[in-house]
């Protein structure tokens, strides 16, 4: 099924809006059903990737998605949230992921070279 960019980013504002407002959750499975049914059956649990996943071509990254380098990167801010051992830590983390998709601009092409 294909999604609208603009239901994408709503569905990802939700999810991280959750855990940034609950840090207790260290897995995405800890989501009210409400909220994890959206995303269950994604790849990575995560919209985004089912749209945008270009991980296989390279260097772990996929250019077309607005949080970039989110899970094969030694910098990742994904992956520093789901390894955060305490709650500020990955409240921290899951703003930083908050801000990037608030920020997104679904109207914007994103080019790849």
């Amino acid at each position: 099924m294909s999604r609208s960019k603009q239901y994408i980013k709503d569905v990802s504002v939700l999810v991280w809006q959750h855990l940034y407002d609950h840090p207790e959750i260290k897995y995405k499975t800890g989501l009210p059903d409400e909220i994890y049914n959206k995303i269950k059956n994604s790849e990575y649990e995560c919209l985004l990737c089912d749209k945008y996943n270009d991980i296989d071509k390279g260097d772990g990254c996929c250019p077309r998605c607005p949080l970039s380098c989110c899970v094969e990167t030694k910098d990742s801010i994904y992956l520093k949230w789901y390894n955060a051992r305490t709650k500020k830590s990955r409240k921290k983390y899951a703003g930083i992921i908050l801000e990037q998709l608030k920020a997104w601009d679904t109207t914007k092409i994103i080019r790849v070279k």
